[in-house]
């Protein structure tokens, strides 16, 4: 009976190891391990075929992976087997934005607009910010004012706080106001109230420090980030890059 028991535990234990979630898949493409990232996804998938959000957050580690044909074709799957997903519908927006087919994106905006246009519908913030991100991250055609005012509907209506809408009203204001880095520090110091440990927002503070070509206090951020979590490679390659710049 007591082998029977433990082996009933290890199995368990077993099972909970290789548990695998949504949030596991985005923290490793927050880290970079995009690989590693992918392999979740497709699991996850094979699991459930017509969670819509597995393929908008597959199709947004491949664009982060510099893979925006691969992440075109997971979105446009996403849409065929979950239609009434707005998020897939902004993936594929994201990808025409980035190519300047702006018409036809915008259409797509239209579509996860009217999908989530009730006040509580559970994919409305998610919708506003992503959104958003497209206005900033786009290489031309960035509409700055548009994407703070669609993150800040996101701020209104978010109960518990998202520190994500920080991150990117912060990246929005940064991209405004180079010259003053102030309005961004304090979006992204919002977002550390929200969670102390957040990476990415040490990460960003960083940045903007060693713009401001304090070098000392970027690299201080860039360590902190690297004890809050050692796997967060993006904190090692600034780092690295900035000692670059000094021949070391």
């Amino acid at each position: 009976m007591k082998k029977y028991k433990t082996l009933v535990l290890s199995l368990l234990v077993g099972s909970a190891l290789n548990a695998q979630t949504l949030e596991d898949a985005i923290k490793k493409t927050e880290n970079e391990r995009f690989d590693l990232a992918s392999g979740v996804y497709k699991k996850l998938i094979a699991k459930e075929t017509t969670n819509g959000d597995y393929y908008f957050y597959y199709g947004e580690s491949l664009l982060k992976d510099q893979k925006l044909d691969s992440s075109k074709i997971i979105w446009n799957e996403g849409i065929k087997v979950a239609p009434e997903n707005a998020l897939n519908y902004v993936g594929i927006a994201k990808y025409q934005w980035f190519n300047g087919d702006t018409v036809n994106a915008n259409l797509n905006i239209d579509k996860a607009m009217e999908i989530t246009k009730k006040k509580y519908h559970p994919q409305k913030t998610e919708v506003l910010r992503q959104v958003a991100t497209i206005f900033i991250e786009t290489p031309k055609f960035k509409k700055l004012d548009k994407a703070i005012e669609l993150v800040d509907k996101a701020i209104e209506l978010d109960a518990p706080k998202n520190l994500n809408n920080y991150l990117i009203k912060g990246d929005a204001l940064e991209l405004k106001t180079p010259e003053n880095g102030g309005p961004a520090i304090n979006s992204y110091n919002m977002a550390l109230d929200i969670d102390p440990n957040s990476t990415r927002a040490i990460l960003r503070k960083a940045s903007l420090y060693q713009r401001a070509k304090n070098y000392s206090l970027a690299n201080e951020m860039y360590k902190l980030a690297q004890t809050k979590d050692p796997n967060f490679a993006p904190a090692y390659r600034e780092s690295a890059e900035l000692y670059m710049m000094f021949g070391k």
